[in-house]
């Protein structure tokens, strides 16, 4: 079977990770993970980044790469994260590496992403209802 997500354009990655930064931020009133509530874009990548980081790869695909302190994703030789929608091509000039992060990348799986975020209540599971939304205002702009 095709995977429809690779033939994706860098201007509809780009379109459908911004509009799920939206999602993410409006979805996170309410709910606190690591005693807080992000409120800005940087703010998502200061303990939201696995959320982001595993609903994005459901959206466009790619890998979920991880250091000790951020999770982001690689597709297509562009490296993306909340701050970061249009990609960058040298995963260190994503903005979490300005603020002293670094370490050793490796990859990791959705799973082990959600796991590492599973912390926040009341998701238990991937909160695929974000995702849904996410393919419903797409569904709509696109009619």
């Amino acid at each position: 079977m095709i995977d429809r997500r690779t033939f994706l354009e860098d201007a509809e990655v780009t379109a459908l990770l911004t509009r799920l930064t939206r999602v993410v931020l409006a979805n996170a009133k309410g709910h606190r993970h690591e005693g807080w509530i992000p409120r800005s874009v940087s703010d998502i990548n200061d303990g939201w980044c696995a959320l982001w980081a595993a609903l994005a790869r459901r959206l466009v695909g790619g890998q979920l790469l991880a250091t000790d302190s951020h999770v982001f994703l690689h597709r297509n030789g562009r490296f993306y994260d909340s701050e970061r929608p249009a990609g960058v091509f040298d995963y260190t000039t994503l903005p979490f590496y300005d603020k002293g992060f670094d370490g050793p990348v490796h990859e990791v799986t959705a799973e082990c992403a959600y796991e590492g975020w599973s912390g926040m209540a009341p998701f238990k599971h991937p909160p695929y209802n974000w995702l849904k939304q996410v393919h419903n205002r797409q569904q709509q702009e696109a009619a």
